[in-house]
């Protein structure tokens, strides 16, 4: 009798225990409401194009998936502020030496800032903090001979050099890539882009841009840092979620086959206001012609405001009703 209640104690005991394994594989895979309700549900906020690949499983991936940390630091963007004609006529002077009375208009609409001498056109983005400088002169009278232009390794020197001078380069700078645009623009492009806390990011919100003219020099020159603060870090997806996600449709494909080759994580910078800066999983492809990517927001769903409740939320603010 006595074995009978041990064995009977025990086997109640042993029920407790895989309930509360259970319990605790269950608030793995899906938050508990009061953990969720700790963290404000992030927009969405990535405006990756309007095309992707409607049949996006053609693209596969046999790799093994690298670990990924559980989760990211989300930041928030800091907005530029008190931005008048004073502050701009500043930037142009401290950055360019513009004179103080350069003539300034802005554009109706956007309001954006021109400041103009005799040749040299700034462009001043008052949303973002964004601008562009250029020199007035007509593109058609460049050369377009590539041997007026200097090599790669020079453009690089020379851009990095006068990002420095004009106290604009930054710390967390890398160089994304050289083009060769003489024939079309009569310049050598360069593309610098950011690192966030290691990570490299994606899109225009994060970049500087430097056009290189014929006898090595800067013809433009194309700047969006936004000013970030940590925000706080957020539950991300496993690399294996981020592909089965990519695989429905959830993400972004630019190619339509091929394969995946590497998966990494990045920061997504919009050219658009945006409020915080997130993490997205960046899937590098190889097709049978061209290289392409994929792109998938990082962090874990229920965090995150999807596609469809973004999109719905843009044809309300417009006046129809979504789908």
């Amino acid at each position: 009798m006595n074995n009978k209640k041990i064995l009977a104690v025990l086997l109640g005991i042993l029920v407790l225990f895989i309930l509360l394994i259970a319990i605790s594989i269950s608030r793995l895979e899906r938050p508990s409401q009061e953990y969720s309700q700790q963290f404000k549900k992030l927009p969405y906020t990535f405006d990756f194009g309007t095309w992707s690949n409607p049949n996006p499983s053609a693209v596969g991936f046999d790799g093994t998936f690298p670990k990924m940390p559980s989760e990211m630091m989300v930041y928030k963007v800091v907005h530029p502020n008190n931005i008048n004609e004073s502050y701009v006529r500043e930037l142009a002077q401290k950055h360019f030496g513009m004179p103080p009375d350069a003539n300034m208009t802005r554009s109706p609409g956007l309001g954006l800032y021109w400041l103009e001498t005799s040749t040299r056109l700034l462009e001043f983005n008052p949303k973002t903090g964004s601008f562009n400088i250029e020199k007035i002169d007509a593109i058609d009278t460049r050369s377009t001979t590539k041997d007026d232009y200097p090599s790669n390794q020079d453009c690089n020197i020379i851009a990095v050099k006068y990002l420095m001078s004009c106290n604009l380069y930054e710390v967390d700078t890398y160089l994304r890539g050289i083009v060769d645009n003489t024939k079309s623009v009569g310049a050598m492009s360069l593309g610098f882009g950011r690192k966030i806390a290691g990570y490299k990011t994606m899109g225009p919100g994060g970049e500087i841009l430097v056009h290189i003219g014929p006898g090595g020099e800067v013809v433009q020159v194309r700047k969006s840092w936004q000013e970030l603060v940590p925000y706080k870090p957020y539950p991300i997806k496993t690399a294996k979620q981020a592909l089965k996600d990519l695989h429905n449709r959830k993400g972004f494909l630019t190619g339509l086959k091929g394969k995946i080759n590497k998966i990494t994580l990045r920061y997504y910078t919009s050219s658009e206001k945006q409020d915080y800066v997130q993490p997205i999983y960046y899937f590098e492809c190889s097709g049978t012609e061209i290289d392409f990517y994929g792109v998938v927001p990082a962090i874990k769903n229920g965090y995150i405001q999807s596609r469809e409740e973004y999109w719905k939320e843009i044809k309300e603010k417009r006046g129809t009703p979504g789908k």
